[in-house]
């Protein structure tokens, strides 16, 4: 007993040190793994620190490799493409991973808190943005203070306005030399004044606050000392300090307006003055702002031939939070590319391509959708852009049917009334109109197309009628290989070009099961009907193949035909009836069955064909790929293994020279359900053979006169 309790304990104890082992190497892995990272955070660092911002993001991606756990890293990749450029779209899980799913080195995780607030506020959730700020710990920082102030400006209404006046009161005390406080303010406050055209009372006196401040700033936006003027409290006090700016070669479009109102400024030397911007890009706030100071005739017709003409950018805020959401390159005065960034994210909505202001194609970031025009509103065809696994879907849509665009191109009010003359700009549509379904495509599309991988450059293209498949041609190139029917939208035939020649003789029928309950077919052959049939494989549709039939002689009596039975309950193999018809008859003359697999696991088949002289029916049963009987009429037949391989005689055997003489008159014939009468291998003996090959097999069977 105590040999046995010992030996317990030794293999016990012998499974607790491979565990503990296990265990610690895992530990010293993770260790390791954590060492490594930490030294690559120490590289990134290094290399933020000298702006050199690639390297930070490659040496910060290198150390998550090691060990994601480490939120520094997630934050130093996020503030390294932020520099770099990337889309806010895609920085913004590298933050919020950095907030929610590691843990800190050596950052302060209120970096990452300022920057995820910032990127909130600049994709227009002000309210999330300050949440973010404000929950405990509460952050205050200059960069905080900033982010606060621009998030009460966006909310817009009345309360936050002066929450953001506010905050920009206390920030310019505490961060005297910021300049960003400044220019937030005087941008924010500018647009409040084009609105209300009036200046609040603790608006102005902040506005003389940071005029004040001016001077102490370093590298501030060139434009601050013609907003300071703008807000000026005396019109004396305001030409002295635009003079000012102009004195020190300064340049702004905003220059253009205030001098021209103020009569620093001819008109004609307003315009030439503003076209050194215009000519590249303005927003659109400002060209109508400037449009509505001109005065006299000469002036207006010369800017509306500028306009006309107008080669430039034009920027559109549509939502009044300072940042364009509407891009729209002209070319001859007319649109001819429009992007929409609702959200501010870097992810457009959708682009627009025009031909002379009249759009041609739109592009929606949503489903990948592209849109072509012809006559516009009218939607001419529709695109599903795929990922490089699936093939794009293109509907040809009917003339004139579906009218849909998130945009409408119009005249600009406040121009016409200013210039009399129409100058077009994209407006938004509607909020409920900003959607086209797959369903409203299909009702009004004529056909659509897809690329298939059935074969190499195919195309399917389907005819719809009222929405619902009809018909369908399989090309590649300028040549048809295969045309199918449709009943209520679901294809029943399909008639195949396989050899090129320019006639359909094969026909699948198919046939659709929608709970599966029908089990013609392996995956494999499920997922290869489902490429022939729509161009790419899938599993779980219920399509099967029924039948298939041949006409190789082009008689339009099928030579051979191929049905498909279902397998049974409980069983995987399905099974099949191939008939030959071999004189065109319509009727077959050689047959081969493959019941579906049985419970006990054997595979029975039968192979019939018709003896010549008297046109009996000869049934050959074999199970697992071995004939057991044969049955001619009501006679039983015997059936004998031949000398050659899946080589079997009928009722007698004969000689090894007829036996070769059937194998080598039946290979000459390069096709399955062969029925043909061969003369024997001796010729002494004058017989003649039935042979028959169906599947691997071959059968000889003497033919006699009597």
């Amino acid at each position: 007993m105590l040999k046995k309790a010992v030996s317990l304990f030794l293999v016990l104890s012998s499974v607790s040190l491979v565990a503990l082992n296990a265990q610690n190497l895992s530990s010293s892995a993770s260790v390791a793994n954590r060492r490594t990272a930490v030294r690559y955070l120490q590289l990134a660092k290094q290399f933020a620190s000298e702006k050199l911002w690639n390297d930070a993001e490659s040496n910060a991606k290198m150390g998550l490799a090691y060990d994601d756990k480490i939120a520094d890293l997630w934050y130093l990749r996020a503030v390294s493409q932020m520099n770099l450029g990337e889309k806010k779209s895609k920085i913004l899980p590298l933050v919020v991973t950095a907030l929610t799913e590691a843990e800190w080195v050596d950052y302060n995780r209120d970096g990452a808190r300022i920057l995820y607030s910032d990127i909130l506020s600049t994709t227009r959730q002000f309210t999330q943005s300050l949440s973010v700020l404000d929950s405990d710990p509460f952050v205050y920082s200059a960069d905080a203070e900033y982010i606060r102030a621009k998030s009460y400006y966006c909310l817009g209404d009345e309360e936050s306005v002066k929450k953001a006046r506010s905050r920009l009161d206390a920030a310019r005390r505490v961060y005297p030399a910021d300049s960003r406080f400044a220019e937030l303010f005087y941008t924010h406050e500018y647009q409040i004044l084009r609105q209300s055209k009036t200046v609040s009372d603790d608006a102005r006196s902040l506005a003389d606050a940071f005029a004040l401040m001016i001077p102490l700033y370093k590298n501030a936006r060139s434009d601050l000392e013609v907003y300071a003027a703008i807000f000026a409290a005396s019109d004396s006090k305001k030409i002295r300090m635009l003079k000012a700016f102009n004195s020190k070669r300064l340049k702004s479009p905003l220059y253009a307006l205030e001098a021209l109102k103020n009569g620093l400024l001819e008109e004609d030397a307003a315009l030439d003055y503003f076209y050194q911007f215009s000519d590249k890009g303005v927003s659109l706030s400002i060209l109508e702002d400037f449009a509505s100071l001109l005065k006299s005739d000469e002036a207006k017709k010369e800017f509306a031939e500028y306009l006309n003409s107008y080669n430039g950018r034009i920027t559109i805020d549509v939502d009044g939070d300072l940042l364009p959401n509407l891009t729209v390159l002209y070319k001859r005065g007319r649109p001819e590319s429009i992007v929409f960034d609702e959200n501010q994210d870097d992810d457009y909505e959708w682009t627009a391509n025009c031909d002379f202001g009249v759009p041609l194609k739109i592009s929606l970031a949503e489903n990948a959708l592209e849109l072509e025009y012809s006559a516009w509103p009218y939607i001419a065809a529709a695109t599903y852009k795929m990922d490089v696994n699936h093939a794009d879907l293109r509907f040809a849509l009917i003339a004139e049917t579906l009218s849909w665009t998130p945009f409408v191109v119009e005249a600009d009010k406040s121009i016409f009334q200013s210039l009399a003359y129409d100058f077009y700009i994209p407006v938004l549509s509607a909020p409920n109109e900003n959607s086209v379904s797959g369903s409203d495509l299909l009702k009004a599309a004529l056909s659509y197309s897809i690329p298939s991988r059935e074969r190499e450059g195919a195309v399917i293209q389907v005819s719809l009628l009222n929405g619902v498949a009809q018909l369908a041609s399989y090309s590649v190139g300028d040549k048809i290989y295969a045309m199918a029917q449709f009943e209520n939208g679901i294809p029943v035939s399909r008639k195949l070009d396989v050899d090129g020649d320019g006639l359909f003789e094969t026909s699948e029928y198919y046939g659709f099961s929608n709970d599966g309950s029908e089990k013609f077919i392996s995956t494999n052959d499920e997922m290869q009907i489902m490429t022939n049939l729509f161009g790419s494989p899938a599993l779980g549709t219920g399509f099967y193949v029924k039948k298939i039939t041949v006409d190789r002689n082009r008689d339009t009596v099928p030579d051979f035909t191929e049905e498909y039975l279902p397998a049974n309950e409980g069983a995987k193999i399905p099974g099949k009836i191939s008939s030959w018809d071999t004189n065109g008859d319509g009727k077959w003359d050689v047959q081969y069955v493959k019941h579906p697999s049985s419970i006990d696991g054997k595979l029975r088949e039968e192979a019939k064909f018709h003896q010549p002289l008297t046109d009996s029916l000869v049934t050959v049963y074999s199970e697992d790929g071995i004939p057991v009987s044969v049955q001619k009429g009501n006679e039983i037949l015997s059936v004998t293994k031949g000398l050659s391989k899946n080589f079997y005689w009928i009722a007698q055997s004969s000689s090894q020279a007829d036996e070769e003489k059937i194998i080598e008159n039946v290979n000459q014939i390069g096709e399955q359900g062969v029925s043909i009468i061969v003369e024997g291998g001796e010729k002494s003996s004058k017989k003649r053979f039935l042979a028959v090959r169906i599947e691997k097999m071959i059968f000889g069977m003497e033919i006699k006169d009597n």
